[in-house]
Formats: structure tokens, sequence, C-alpha cells
């Protein structure tokens, strides 16, 4: 066991309508040493009031860093660049959008004071559209050792493909010489599905606290919501690639069940991709020769796949044509 310092890594691109909340949720209200803890804000070329907001929390409060990226780079080299500022040798990262229980800090504190400095630890998250939908996410959020356990790194692995724990990079605390051996692939979205399975293979033990802890917003615009075609097109390129690597990955290591498992979101991604390609007569690319076959070859499951899907499947196993021509028509 070991006392350390924690570096929270939040990269900022044009949010000022939500950076605030994020912010004051961790009510820091000057409770903090800099000496225990860092909020670190990275204004990713910001060209609304995100980077006037920044500088305002940097200004109130000893804690927070305010950094600022000329242009534009990305998510993932923000994140990367926040590593590089971060003087704490424990690292979590919260998006700018999102918001923390109360006592998030304290709580983190707690956790890596009682873990080994090789181990990672994973935590409970949930959803949400409005604060005035989040129940209990104000309620103060305290250690408790009875909720903390060791979990196999395979059950681990088969965690990152579950939608209560996620590959997200959000639910997690990361000792900081794990993150720093594998950095986040630059321009990469879905660099959350293309990492963490490393720093878990990479890590000594994954601790798993069984409690909610991290609220993440649902809206138009984030990576996982586009509306736009030709985003929802690059996003699914993205998806595929970071998917293949991660099933490969859990093939090759005998993790079987997060294999298994993890085929549902690549049968999800395919179909997204297939469909805004033909639809909008975007290039046909090996990304989308390899959602095609992977299709084709696609085991359904009723149970984990859903009806909807398990028939869509079965459908286009039988008749790819026809689907292919519906997709372009829907």
């Amino acid at each position: 066991m070991t006392s350390s310092k924690l570096s929270i890594i939040i990269p900022v691109f044009n949010v000022q309508n939500y950076l605030e909340p994020c912010i004051d949720s961790f009510h820091i209200q000057n409770k903090y040493k800099s000496t225990d803890v860092e909020i670190i804000l990275i204004d990713d070329g910001s060209t609304d009031d995100s980077k006037k907001i920044c500088d305002n929390f940097e200004a109130k409060y000893e804690i927070v860093k305010s950094i600022h990226i000329k242009k534009n780079s990305g998510q993932s080299v923000a994140r990367n660049i926040g590593l590089e500022y971060a003087t704490g040798n424990w690292i979590m990262y919260v998006d700018s959008d999102d918001i923390v229980r109360d006592g998030y800090i304290g709580w983190a504190l707690s956790v890596i004071n009682n873990v080994d400095l090789n181990d990672i630890v994973m935590f409970g998250l949930k959803p949400f559209e409005s604060l005035d939908s989040i129940k209990n996410y104000s309620s103060l959020l305290r250690y408790n050792s009875s909720k903390m356990r060791v979990v196999t790194k395979d059950t681990a692995m088969y965690y990152l493909t579950t939608e209560k724990f996620g590959n997200y990079l959000c639910n997690k605390i990361f000792p900081r010489k794990v993150v720093e051996r594998v950095k986040l692939p630059k321009g990469q979205l879905y660099e959350d599905i293309a990492t963490v399975y490393k720093y878990f293979e990479a890590c000594n033990k994954v601790r798993l606290y069984e409690d909610v802890v991290y609220y993440y917003r649902q809206r138009s615009g984030s990576t996982v919501h586009l509306i736009n075609p030709l985003d929802q097109y690059k996003s699914m390129i993205h998806a595929i690639k970071a998917r293949l690597a991660q099933l490969t990955f859990f093939y090759n290591n005998d993790y079987y069940r997060a294999y298994n498992n993890a085929k549902y979101g690549l049968m999800l991604n395919s179909m997204s991709l297939i469909r805004v390609t033909l639809k909008n007569r975007f290039q046909k690319t090996s990304e989308f020769y390899e959602a095609k076959s992977f299709l084709k070859n696609y085991r359904c499951n009723l149970k984990r796949d859903g009806i909807k899907h398990y028939l869509f499947v079965k459908i286009y196993r039988m008749l790819p044509r026809f689907c292919e021509w519906l997709w372009q028509r829907m």
C-alpha cells in the first residue's frame, strides 16, 4: 500500500454549456491540497467560452490547471497532453460534459491509498440526459472496503464487453506507469476500446468497486450519438478497427468469454457501417468489406442480440443483396 497523488485529466472542446456543472460536481471548495490531487483541464482549441471557463476555474481553485491547445487535435491527443502535464502517479479521466458523484475526490484518494500501485480499479457508472433525471447523484460517496474486490483477468476482460462496465476510460483508476506504456492512439475515435484491454493486461490486478460513482451524459453530437452521415461513417470505421484488434487480442490470449461477448458490439458497428456506406454512396473501405465478412459468418444469439438484430442478421446471411438494396433505401 502506498500514499499517492491523483491526477484527473479532463479534455475540453466547445462544451461551454456543460463544463461548469461538470467541475462543480467535484465540490472542490478548496478542501483538497495540490500535493494530493490535481484537476487538469485540456482546452483542445475551443472556439466558444470553454477556454474562459477553464481559466476561471484555475483562478478559483489551487488544484485546477488550465492548459490550452491552439488547434483542435481530438480527445485522445488532449488526454495524452494531459498525461504529460500530470504530476500524479494515479490517473483518472473525466469527460467534460459528464458529472461525478459528490465525494468523488475524497473517495478516489481513499481508494488509491488502499490498493497497490500496480492495480487498476473499475467502478460503476450510469447514463443521464439531464440532472433532474438522476436519482441520488448528490448523495455523498464514501469509501467502503467491503465494496472492493479483486476479479480475475478473464472476468475483467469480460466486463469490458458488458454494458454495465464497458471499455470506458472514465470509470477506472489507472496507475500512471501502466497508461504511460501505451499512449492513446492519435486521431482515433473509440480510443478506449483500442487501449483499455491493454492496460488490463499490463497491470497486476483488476479490482472492482461495486457502486455507481460516475454519470455520463447522453447527447447528440457525442461520438456515440452522431447525426451527420459522414461523421457516422468515419466513426464506424474507427470503431470496427478498434473492435477487430480487441477481438484478435481476446482470442489470441484465451479470453474466450470476452471474445464471444465482444462480437455483439462488432455486429452492431458492422450493420451501421454497411448501412451508412450504401445509403450515402460513401467509399467502400477495407473496414466495409471486413464488416460484410463478419456479418456473413456471425452466429446469432437470440438472448444476447435481441429479436430485431437476430432476425436481421439471419436474413442478411441468407439474402445479403436484398438487405443491402433495402439499406440503401431506408
